[in-house]
């Protein structure tokens, strides 16, 4: 089984980091939620708000993961979704968004990107 292709539908876009917020920070905390709070790694779950303790839990799960060295980044991308996905089996990419708004914020880039999934 191979993990699905990020499509208008999805849920989460492409990439979530620092100053994400939204529908899809909010699904990936309870995601984080069932795989890491009782690993040890520092959790908040309160809020929609992809902040620097949220980048430190995934940083964790990145860890928890096999990631090392530059990989451990604290972005939820498509190397930790792949990896999530084989450890996990829960395909991120599919899990439809049904019209929620997500403010993602890219790799280099300043300013976040609108991803309003589609119905």
């Amino acid at each position: 089984m191979s993990m699905t292709e990020t499509t208008r539908s999805s849920l989460f876009p492409e990439w979530l980091n620092v100053g994400s917020e939204g529908a899809a920070v909010a699904a990936l905390k309870l995601l984080l939620w069932g795989t890491v709070c009782f690993r040890g790694i520092p959790f908040q779950m309160e809020g929609d708000k992809y902040d620097g303790g949220l980048a430190e839990t995934v940083k964790g799960l990145q860890r928890l993961l096999g990631f090392k060295g530059d990989d451990v980044d604290g972005n939820f991308g498509k190397a930790t979704r792949k990896k999530f996905f084989e450890v996990y089996g829960v395909d991120i990419n599919a899990i439809k968004g049904h019209g929620a708004l997500t403010r993602a914020v890219y790799p280099n880039q300043a300013e976040p990107v609108e991803w309003i999934s589609a119905d």
